[in-house]
């Protein structure tokens, strides 16, 4: 299986999305001459299977981490992409990335930041706190207005984080603009409790 057939993508698109291959989709994309064996791969590429059950929470994450490439690097395929998943598969997908940033991380060991944040955090944030994404959430009755803007701040504020350089563990735990983010992750949470 060539690695275009696998991502779903064309020679070009391929060389341009290398360098952001990150975490368990670049594993699995190293590695996919072994995963192409593996019975949940056998005639799909990763846009069949966007949407549908896979077999382990290793592929979901692969599947999640592959979309928000296509939405960083090609709006237009990834939101298509999305439109495969149910609304309740997005809303557990945006609750599970909210729910991977916050002040509770201070507390944590550095390797739990670094999981949740610049793996977990950064992939969900790109993808399941897009604009788009989030209306849906809204048109479908499951967020409010306020958490839509308060979700979108949120994405925002991350975003710019990612282009300077405080995208590290310290500053995670020192930064000004860090303490902004991780307690608007809280209060957003706070939302989902009260209702």
């Amino acid at each position: 299986m060539k690695l275009e057939r696998l991502l779903g993508m064309d020679g070009r698109e391929v060389r341009m999305a290398l360098p952001v291959l990150a975490g368990n989709l670049q594993t699995a994309i190293s590695q996919y001459s072994i995963i192409q064996e593996e019975e949940c791969m056998k005639g799909h590429t990763l846009d069949s299977l966007v949407g549908k059950p896979v077999k382990s929470r290793w592929w979901d994450l692969i599947i999640n981490r592959y979309l928000a490439i296509k939405l960083r690097l090609f709006k237009n395929k990834g939101i298509c992409l999305m439109e495969k998943i149910s609304i309740e598969k997005l809303m557990e997908l945006y609750v599970d990335t909210i729910n991977k940033c916050g002040t509770y991380l201070l507390s944590e060991e550095d390797m739990v930041i670094e999981y949740n944040i610049f793996e977990e955090f950064d992939t969900g944030v790109t993808s399941f706190l897009h604009a788009d994404i989030l209306q849906q959430l809204n048109d479908a009755g499951l967020i409010s207005v306020e958490i839509m803007n308060k979700s979108s701040i949120l994405r925002n504020l991350v975003l710019e984080l990612q282009q300077g350089d405080e995208w590290n563990i310290n500053a995670v735990r020192n930064s000004p603009e860090w303490r902004k983010v991780l307690e608007l992750a809280d209060e957003i949470k706070g939302y989902f409790a009260a209702e």
